[in-house]
């Protein structure tokens, strides 16, 4: 009786087996069956379908995106909010690999190759600006995984030291804190004459040829700049900041360094950031220029990480203007909701710096016709923002239309909701902040130009004695 109870179980466990193996065989030749489909699902056996579904199948397609409704107006597209960039491994086995990964920026128009070799057949094309991770690094090539699937590229020249300049790029959202590249720091600390830290300007770390004693102020004051971003654009900076400072005593040291900056050289500014750091000068300037141009910059640095990358000129110029053109006591003190600047009078003749400065240029250029309309101010790219000759004007119309944006309390709620869109990789251009405020171009223009007339009667100097 043991005995055929025995053979009983046996004969069963291997039918069993022979009916699991045949089902095995069966699916291989069927993967794209619903019953198969259907057995993902099951307990034990699904983990197993799946990945034979993946192994037959491939991946499953990634979804598309809904099609643009049409305007009952126009028939043209509505305007839809954009999510961020989707990068899709071609090997779902390789987003495993991608967390924590460097990543680097790869160009449009750039060939993903089957191996780190110009020879190499294409696996694809970048049709635009993309962030992405880093799975392995050979002579010069990276590997990549993203739209164009896994392959091997050049990335971009600056690809680790930062994004892109210019409004074309697509920002990937807010990035984590970078520390400053390795070759920038060791030529600055060549021409400062430095081995190492000078102490600290508020988060960042200090690298200066000055007296720290007299920086005091500034170490203040640095420590005050994310605080205050945080309330006045209602956005949360990612990470703890890794930043430097260079504090040169000398102009002409800062204009060494300035010049090795490609897309800097021979720009007359007191000050730049990029690549983990910000740079200015103390030499031949006022103490409150030194301190707007301290925040101007380290607005900057905060953009990128609060904001995203590759902003347009407008939006990233505009919050650093507004920001460093806030009051700033002599002792370091920030107060955004003031508005700031410097104001002298030698021999009766009066002299305006800073955000007054900037506010009266304002007024003169709209008296002479030469003001831009916000229209083609928000349209301009970098090169034209920042090398035209009338950029000045353009820095000073931009952060003084944010700052009137945010003295203005329904604007100010819509803008800093644009703000947060832009920072879930929403569309950052003119038009979406138009349609995000709700208001026509025109009505901007008028509300700003009354703003601006009122500040100016507030600002108006007397002289002492007078």
């Amino acid at each position: 009786m043991r005995r055929s109870l025995r053979e009983l179980v046996t004969w069963s466990v291997l039918a069993a087996l022979l009916a699991v193996a045949g089902a095995f065989a069966w699916a291989t030749h069927h993967p794209d069956s619903p019953w198969v489909a259907r057995a993902e699902g099951w307990p034990v056996v699904g983990s197993w379908v799946a990945l034979l579904r993946t192994r037959y199948l491939g991946p499953p397609a990634a979804p598309q995106p809904p099609a643009a409704v049409p305007d009952t107006a126009t028939g043209d597209p509505a305007p839809r909010r954009a999510g961020p960039p989707q990068e899709a491994p071609a090997d779902p086995g390789e987003a495993l690999l991608t967390a924590g990964r460097r990543r680097v920026w790869v160009g449009p128009g750039e060939v993903v190759r089957s191996a780190p070799d110009p020879a190499a057949s294409p696996r694809g094309r970048s049709e635009r600006y993309l962030w992405l991770p880093v799975l392995e690094e050979r002579d010069g090539w990276v590997r990549v995984v993203g739209e164009a699937g896994a392959g091997w590229v050049r990335p971009l020249p600056l690809a680790t030291r930062g994004p892109p300049l210019g409004s074309a790029p697509e920002p990937p959202g807010p990035l984590s804190p970078l520390a400053p590249d390795p070759e920038r720091l060791a030529l600055a600390l060549d021409l400062l004459g430095l081995t190492g830290p000078s102490g600290h300007l508020g988060p960042l770390v200090l690298y200066t040829d000055g007296d720290t004693t007299a920086l005091w102020y500034l170490d203040r004051l640095a420590s005050q700049v994310e605080p205050a971003y945080r309330v006045r654009y209602g956005r949360d900076p990612r990470g703890v900041p890794r930043e430097a400072a260079l504090v040169f005593a000398r102009e002409e040291d800062y204009r060494r360094f300035q010049q090795r900056e490609e897309r800097l050289a021979g720009l007359p500014a007191a000050g730049h950031s990029g690549v983990g750091l910000v740079a200015l000068y103390l030499e031949n300037q006022l103490r409150g220029e030194v301190a707007a141009t301290l925040v101007h910059e380290m607005v900057h640095l905060v953009n990128r990480r609060a904001l995203g990358p590759a902003l347009p000129p407008w939006l990233d110029e505009g919050l650093a203007d507004d920001l460093s053109g806030s009051e700033i006591g002599p002792a370091g003190d920030l107060s955004p909701e003031r508005l700031g600047g410097v104001v002298t009078f030698q021999g009766g003749h009066v002299e305006y710096r800073g955000a007054v400065a900037s506010l009266r240029q304002l007024e003169q250029a709209r008296a002479a016709g030469e003001l831009l309309s916000l229209a083609r101010l928000t349209a301009l790219d970098w090169d034209a923002f920042v090398r035209s000759e009338r950029r000045t004007l353009h820095y000073a119309q931009a952060g003084l239309f944010v700052r009137y944006l945010l003295a203005e309390p329904l604007l100010a709620e819509r803008f800093r909701r644009f703000l947060s869109g832009v920072a879930a990789g929403g569309p950052v251009d003119g038009e979406a902040l138009r349609l995000e405020l709700g208001w026509s171009w025109q009505d901007l223009e008028a509300g700003l130009a009354e703003w601006a007339a009122a500040r100016i009667t507030e600002t108006r100097a007397t002289p002492p004695g007078a």
